[in-house]
C-alpha cells in the first residue's frame, strides 16, 4: 500500500513537466540532421551514482523534447541576427579566437559566404522549437578526412543543464560515423577552463600549446590545441554514452 501511495505522489509531481513537454513537431527540411532524444527520468530522483558522480545535471528537464540539427542556410532569417547577437555577447565573444565586435554587414557577408564554402558546414541547435546554439564544422578536408570544429549554446536559459555533452556527443557521432572523418581538432583558449573540462571528459587530447598567442584584457595568453582520432572515439563512445547516461538518439 506504501508503494502505490509513492507512485501516484510521484506522477501527480512530475504531471506538469510531462503535460508542458507537449510540443509542436518541427517540420523537416531538407539536409536537416534530427536528433530525438528519449527522457523519462522524473526530475525529482536523483541523478547521482553510487560512485558520486552526477551524469546529466537539471537535463530532465528536457523530456520528451527534440534536439534538432538545422543548415544555418535553411533557418529563419530572424535566428541570422539572433545568431550575431549571441556571438556579439561577452561571454561568448571572450573565448574566441576572433573577440571583436560583429556588424551587421560583416554577420551578412559571413552568411552568404557560406552559400559557397563547401569545406564549412554550419548548423543551429534547437531545443524543441526554441533555438538555442549552433555548432560548425571548418576547414573540412576530405581528402585527409579532418575537420575543426566548434560549438556554443548562446541561449542562457539553457547554459549548465548538461547539454554541452549532449550536443558535442551527437556531433561527434555524425562527423565519426556518418562523414567518415578520422580526426576532429580544434582550439581552446586558456582561460576556457570549462570548455577545456567538457572536451577532456569528452576524450579530446591537448596536442600543442602556442604560449602568449593572444592578447585579452591587456594580458597574453596562451592557446591549446587539442584533437581525437577515429580510434579513440571508437573506443570511449559507448563508455561516455553510459558514463553520463547519454540519452539514446536517432539521427533522421
Amino acid at each position: 500500500m506504501k508503494l502505490h501511495e509513492e507512485i501516484q505522489k510521484l506522477f501527480k509531481e512530475n504531471w506538469i513537466m510531462i503535460k508542458n513537454s507537449r510540443i509542436k513537431r518541427m517540420p523537416q527540411r531538407g539536409g536537416a540532421v534530427s536528433i530525438t532524444s528519449k527522457i523519462s527520468r522524473p526530475s525529482n530522483l536523483s541523478l547521482e551514482r553510487k560512485d558520486g558522480t552526477r551524469p546529466l545535471k537539471n537535463y530532465s528537464q528536457f523530456i520528451n523534447k527534440k534536439i534538432t540539427f538545422f543548415p544555418l542556410l535553411q533557418v529563419d532569417k530572424k535566428i541570422i541576427e539572433k545568431i550575431r547577437n549571441w556571438r556579439n555577447s561577452k561571454e561568448i565573444r571572450n573565448y574566441m579566437y576572433n573577440d571583436s565586435y560583429i556588424t551587421k554587414e560583416e554577420h551578412q557577408k559571413w552568411y552568404e559566404s557560406l552559400k559557397n564554402r563547401e569545406n564549412t558546414k554550419v548548423w543551429v541547435v534547437y531545443v524543441g522549437n526554441t533555438p538555442i546554439g549552433i555548432v560548425d564544422l571548418i576547414h573540412l578536408d576530405h581528402k585527409n578526412k579532418i575537420t575543426d570544429w566548434g560549438f556554443y549554446i548562446g541561449d542562457k536559459k539553457f547554459k549548465g543543464k548538461g547539454l554541452g555533452k549532449v550536443i558535442l556527443y551527437n556531433l561527434m557521432n555524425y562527423v565519426f560515423e556518418k562523414m567518415d572523418i578520422y580526426k576532429m581538432h580544434t582550439s581552446v583558449l586558456e582561460n576556457n577552463t570549462v570548455a577545456m573540462n567538457l572536451y577532456k571528459k569528452m576524450g579530446f587530447k591537448k596536442e600543442g600549446r602556442l604560449r602568449k598567442h593572444l592578447l585579452r584584457d591587456n594580458k597574453y595568453i596562451d592557446l591549446f590545441i587539442i584533437g581525437i582520432l577515429k580510434e579513440e572515439w571508437n573506443e570511449i563512445s559507448s563508455t561516455l554514452k553510459t558514463k553520463y547516461d547519454l540519452p539514446d538518439e536517432e539521427f533522421m
